[in-house]
């Protein structure tokens, strides 16, 4: 349980007493999909965040996950001109932009 922030015992079910926490910073790697390796033996979830304090502009502006195994795979994305009516789309970055990241699982 964590003590002193309001979370006492009352965990919900899907919290298990012995998951742990993983964190690190990362830069992607330019290949799509950068590998992370997290530690854990089993990873439940996954979360990655660009790192910055700027609007992306036409560099990496979403980026997504896929767990695999004892790696969590990074996806860049970034958008480009096109699609229907000239509306915006995604395409794979090959940006090196740093991500912040933390997994969870035992």
């Amino acid at each position: 349980a964590i003590e002193g922030q309001g979370f006492g015992d009352d965990l919900p079910a899907a919290v298990a007493a012995g998951y742990k926490i993983a964190r690190g910073e990362t830069a992607l790697d330019g290949s799509n999909a950068t590998p992370v390796a997290h530690g854990l033996t089993t990873c439940v979830a996954f979360v990655a965040t660009l790192k910055g304090t700027a609007a992306p502009g036409d560099s990496t502006s979403v980026l997504t996950v896929n767990i695999n195994g004892a790696n969590a795979d990074v996806y860049a994305w970034k958008h480009t001109t096109g699609g229907a009516a000239g509306n915006p789309t995604l395409v794979a970055s090959t940006g090196t932009e740093s991500f912040y990241w933390f997994a969870i699982g035992t």
